[in-house]
């Protein structure tokens, strides 16, 4: 095959913009899924824009994921301009009810000069919220399946080269330096390569680097819908969590599981959330129930992703490990390893 300027392995929010980035700056990308664009972990995403506890968070991902949130109304923006797809960004902000981490947040927020309230009242009626909480207007939402759909379009018109539904089977290196991947009897060669394939990049790269550790962690999560919206702000309660839409849908999350790569959504995970949610807005019972879905987050040992070159190589790059943030920060990411390649 003939080659191109780079190859991005792995189609998620993180592949698709990085591969969108590489391209916006005239070189020539191919792009290759093990299965659908965008239909692994992304797509399980609930869209909430912000590092959500940055005092207990690794510095690092936490400052990548305050660039993103900087960047993110002009990135959504501008795809929409390019696509005519609305991701539906917005200013929902979040109300943090948990007591530890809302005199955790006070501190930090005193500390860092940041913006809170702690009397906001515009939440539905019979919401049991504890007496003291803490909200942050800034904080933004996106709807994923609507910034993917975005994204993908938007790769399409840049004409990518796009390979869904295949596997990377090897990789071919000579002197440090990658020369071609391989699929099947095929050789795909390129100059540069960047892995973002999320919780199987460990796999992928396990014949070349030992050091590369990411694992999958299953969150499970539900969608309920109400006839008009109902509840105007995200609410964070320890792991759990509303993410409420502009059409009456609300996301219900989310769990933690180290199951491996099993994705399986399990009924003791559907009552796990179903009761905190009814338990902190009774409402949630009446609602009609929608959809109940997993997904496998990538996750490091030190909450660090894995961003730059890959050592001992000329010419691979890893954008890869992101955790509950790749959604956050996949234009950051993605800008970051685009100036190393260009």
């Amino acid at each position: 095959m003939s080659n191109k300027d780079c190859i991005v392995i792995g189609g998620g929010i993180i592949g698709m913009t990085m591969a969108r980035e590489l391209t916006m700056r005239g070189l020539s990308v191919t792009l290759f899924d093990k299965g659908k664009l965008g239909m692994e972990s992304s797509w399980a995403a609930g869209g909430i824009l912000s590092a959500m506890r940055p005092w207990s968070e690794d510095p690092y991902s936490s400052e990548l994921s305050n660039l993103g949130k900087e960047c993110y109304a002009k990135f959504v923006e501008e795809l929409k301009q390019q696509t005519g797809i609305d991701s539906e960004y917005y200013q929902s902000g979040l109300l943090m009810i948990n007591a530890t981490d809302v005199e955790q947040l006070r501190q930090w927020a005193d500390e860092n000069q940041v913006l809170i309230a702690e009397n906001y009242e515009d939440y539905p009626s019979n919401m049991r919220l504890p007496a003291k909480s803490i909200f942050l207007s800034e904080i933004a939402q996106v709807r994923v399946s609507k910034l993917l759909k975005a994204l993908h379009a938007s790769l399409i018109k840049l004409d990518v080269t796009i390979f869904e539904n295949t596997a990377i089977t090897g990789l071919e290196i000579n002197n440090a330096r990658c020369k071609s991947v391989t699929i099947g009897s095929k050789k795909y060669y390129a100059d540069s390569f960047i892995l973002s394939a999320g919780a199987w990049s460990q796999q992928i790269l396990a014949s070349i680097n030992e050091d590369i550790k990411i694992k999958p962690v299953m969150g499970q999560m539900l969608c309920v819908k109400f006839s008009r919206q109902q509840l105007k702000t995200m609410v964070l309660d320890g792991g759990h969590y509303f993410i409420p839409r502009r059409d009456g849908h609300v996301l219900i999350g989310s769990t933690m599981e180290n199951v491996g790569f099993e994705k399986e959504t399990t009924q003791s995970a559907r009552n796990e959330l179903m009761e905190w949610a009814c338990a902190l807005w009774p409402d949630i019972a009446d609602a009609e129930f929608v959809k109940h879905w997993s997904g496998l987050r990538p996750a490091t040992d030190n909450g660090k992703p894995y961003l730059g070159k890959l050592e001992d190589y000329e010419n691979i790059y890893i954008n890869a490990g992101h955790f509950r943030k790749g959604i956050i920060q996949a234009p950051i990411c993605a800008r970051n390893i685009a100036d190393m390649v260009c």
